[in-house]
């Protein structure tokens, strides 16, 4: 018999802020999508909080009845204001002694008590670096954690891990971005902008292959919302342009529920001069056998939230 791990099925979550998105994934050499499935939020702008978390768990659970999975294990994608995301550049070094440099860090930038918050970090290198160490930083108030474990035990799941958007963006790239010179349309080894545009907000980050650079979110506003996201999106791009005179950024990729709105890929293509496109299964070497119609940027976090890293 082999002695090899059996690749196991779990659910990656969505929470946003009008709609919760599911999907159920094979986790195997090439993960697999098996289902999927989303559901308002009876609310609008119903984040999870202490005062809504029952209207949070019904929505869960009546996602769950839709999706009909084969399991409960489950992970989910924290995208929460609360939560401090943050590039750093250090030495190599031990575990005990990276994360007092990362506390230190960002006791330098943030006011927040962080005996409050629980760290994470990943190690990632830059595209073409080969001495430089990049961690990408994670800091959550352990409160929101525990509101968050509450709601998804509460809805008859199986918590297995919790995990932050650019990191669930960075495995998504990383496993099913692969850079395939049959398929033009593969992303992995660009540099590239990904804007995740939600009904409450919008975020800017940048990508270095699957590494993660630099992220900004802003608070979307109805009004001029296209031209409001094209000079955030300018603000960014310019910015790591400044930085980095060795990579360029060669296109933008619009994820989460509003990149479905009819012209705006085309509209910011125009203002900016970069090739801007809507998420797509195409865009990536495998995840299964997805179908073309597949909603990619609607799920793109749930997907990333699910696959798991040694």
């Amino acid at each position: 018999m082999s002695s090899r791990k059996q690749p196991q099925k779990i659910i990656g979550i969505d929470i946003g802020s009008t709609m919760i998105k599911m999907v159920e994934v094979f986790l195997s050499d090439t993960p697999k999508l098996t289902k999927w499935a989303c559901v308002p939020i009876p609310s609008a702008d119903s984040k999870p909080s202490l005062n809504n978390t029952k209207e949070i768990i019904e929505a869960l659970k009546l996602c769950l009845r839709q999706l009909k999975p084969s399991t409960r294990a489950a992970s989910i994608c924290l995208s929460d204001p609360a939560v401090i995301i943050k590039e750093m550049s250090l030495p190599s070094m031990g575990e005990k002694e990276m994360l007092e440099n990362i506390r230190f860090e960002l006791s330098e930038y943030f006011s927040a008590d962080l005996k409050e918050f629980k760290l994470s970090y990943r190690l990632f290198r830059g595209i073409g670096s080969k001495d430089k160490m990049s961690v990408l930083v994670a800091a959550a108030p352990i409160s929101l954690l525990n509101m968050y474990r509450y709601i998804v035990r509460k809805s008859g799941f199986n918590l297995k891990y919790i995990d932050v958007p650019p990191n669930c963006v960075s495995k998504l790239l990383a496993n099913i971005g692969g850079k395939d010179r049959k398929n033009p349309n593969s992303i992995k080894n660009e540099v590239i902008c990904i804007a995740d545009l939600g009904v409450s907000n919008f975020e800017v980050s940048i990508y270095e292959g699957s590494n993660f650079r630099l992220n900004k979110t802003i608070a979307a506003v109805d009004q001029n919302y296209d031209e409001s996201l094209v000079y955030e999106l300018s603000q960014v791009i310019d910015y790591y342009h400044r930085k980095n005179y060795e990579f360029r950024i060669a296109r933008i990729v619009l994820i989460g529920g509003r990149s479905y709105t009819d012209g705006l890929a085309e509209f910011i293509s125009k203002q900016i001069l970069l090739p801007v496109e809507v998420a797509r299964p195409d865009m990536f070497e495998t995840f299964g056998e997805i179908k073309e119609d597949f909603p990619m940027a609607l799920y793109f976090k749930a997907l990333g939230s699910a696959i798991r890293e040694n």
